[in-house]
């Protein structure tokens, strides 16, 4: 479900990128055949999952404009690593965003003279 979130999330960059249920099953459906077989479940399903994560990503990629393939794989990484909470969602937000409050810091820019005030405000 991550991924395929991810994947029609790409109409929000341009209106091109429609991407259809039927597509990601297809997609799916190919994975499913040539993820490697293994006996034991947690292995097989560790097959199956990277297996439609590297075919979905090579689906999507042949659709995309070459200055947008970086900003699939950085959206597509961040979401697998929120959904195993291997990284914090208010923390990565942080780092995309900065700081969003209205508030002006309280405390001197020591160093103005390579420390934007806006990159100041960040820090604090």
């Amino acid at each position: 479900a991550i991924l395929f979130f991810v994947m029609s999330s790409l109409c929000n960059v341009n209106a091109m990128y429609e991407y259809s249920l039927s597509s990601f099953l297809a997609v799916f459906r190919k994975s499913l055949d040539q993820a490697a077989p293994d006996p034991i479940v947690e292995k097989r399903l560790y097959n199956i999952v990277n297996k439609v994560t590297e075919n979905l990503y090579d689906y999507v990629c042949t659709s995309l404009f070459e200055r947008h393939k970086l900003m699939f794989s950085f959206q597509m990484a961040c979401r697998i690593l929120a959904s195993d909470d291997s990284v914090s969602l208010p923390l990565l937000d942080f780092f995309l965003k900065g700081n969003q409050s209205l508030e002006k810091p309280t405390q001197a820019n020591p160093h103005p003279t390579w420390l934007s005030e806006q990159g100041w405000a960040d820090l604090i």
